[in-house]
Order: structure tokens, then sequence, then C-alpha cells
């Protein structure tokens, strides 16, 4: 693997791991709304560990975009912009295809 898409293969998952275990230490969270977004956070940092591996990633990546898209709507149902969970999957999307497309034989990279 090229060492820039490492790298940010790593800080996309740290960043990712580290907003989601915020989440769930959030003290403002409670309720039935506040149990399932520490749920969903527990799963995306699980996901994110999983994702910097690169083992399983394209297992990890559609987990992240499940996880993005249920956050999202939470998000517009509260009044929110989900504008940064598309960020967020677009970046997963980006990791998984790049490396994908940097890490073929060289004669099957496709143009």
């Amino acid at each position: 693997m090229i060492w820039s898409l490492r790298s940010l293969r790593w800080s996309y998952c740290a960043f990712i791991a580290y907003a989601s275990a915020v989440a769930i230490y959030h003290p403002g969270l409670d309720g039935h709304t506040g149990l399932a977004i520490r749920v969903l956070a527990a799963v995306e940092v699980f996901a994110a560990l999983i994702f910097a591996t690169g083992l399983f990633d394209l297992v990890a990546c559609a987990t992240l975009l499940l996880l993005f898209l249920i956050v999202g709507l939470i998000a517009i149902a509260h009044g929110e912009a989900p504008l940064r969970f598309l960020y967020y999957a677009a970046t997963a999307v980006l990791v998984t295809q790049a490396e994908r497309s940097y890490c073929r034989p060289a004669g099957r990279r496709s143009p």
C-alpha cells in the first residue's frame, strides 16, 4: 500500500473512532435516542478499527456507510444538515477504491 494512502486511512479511522468515542461518553445523550446513538457510536468505533487494519475493508466500509446513513437521517430528524456524514462516507469509499485501484497487479489497472 502507498504510504500516503495508508496515512489517510489511519488518520481517517483515528478521527472516526475519536468522534464516536466522544459521542459514547457525551453527557447530554439520554433516553432512547441517546441509547441508540451510543450503540451506533460503539459499532462505528469497531468498524473504524477494522477499517484501519485494511482487512475486511469492504465489509468495514459498507458498515461505516450504513452507520453514516442512519446517523445522517437522525441528524435530519433533529434539524441538522448531514453534510459531514456525506463527507465521512465519501472518504471511506475513496480510501477503499484507491487501495483497490493501486494495489492491483500492473496489468489489471483500469483507466
